[in-house]
């Protein structure tokens, strides 16, 4: 009994560390027809299980979760029902996760490397966060209301060059909604 025990114990341990090397932040790159884009895989050890989420920020996609995840006998397996889409492969001797991304009838190969540190995963871009230099002025303003109580603010004025009668202030649209 007393042999049993850590036979057991060795056993255990061991299907806990099987994951170890797949769970992790994966970049990698696709080639589609020239134009190329980044692949980042989240693979996370969920319940019993394992899961993966999908961001490609180019598409603007973050967070497609897959419908499956394995990995049994060093072949990891994703796959995303709604997009038709099938992440398979191997950790190479590398550390790289060697996989082939499928898509319908697409088939293209794709190398991921591990990602450390999540600030290195490229960012979604998104239009509405502007970086400056902006081409409109930008004017801190604030003003106190009736319960004595400091409120921030901005104007945005359109850029020099406009004529002064194009700007638009938001008092001016509860003006005109009250007249109107």
């Amino acid at each position: 009994m007393r042999k049993v025990i850590p036979i057991l114990i060795c056993i255990l341990s061991a299907g806990f560390g099987l994951n170890a090397q797949i769970v992790n932040d994966w970049l990698g790159e696709l080639n589609v027809q020239g134009i190329k884009f980044e692949i980042v895989l989240h693979v996370t050890e969920k319940d019993a299980g394992l899961e993966t989420r999908m961001d490609i920020p180019v598409q603007s996609v973050t967070g497609l979760t897959a419908d499956v995840t394995t990995y049994a006998e060093d072949t990891f397996e994703a796959k995303w029902d709604i997009a038709g889409i099938v992440i398979k492969g191997h950790i190479d001797s590398k550390g790289n996760l060697a996989a082939e991304f499928n898509q319908g009838k697409y088939i293209q190969p794709v190398d991921f490397t591990p990602v450390k540190n999540s600030e290195d995963l490229p960012k979604v871009s998104r239009q509405q966060d502007p970086k400056p230099p902006f081409d409109y002025q930008v004017r801190e303003v604030t003003f106190t209301n009736q319960e004595e109580k400091n409120i921030p603010g901005r104007n945005f004025d359109p850029a020099r060059g406009y004529k002064e009668s194009a700007r638009c202030y938001p008092h001016q649209w509860f003006r005109s909604a009250e007249q109107g």
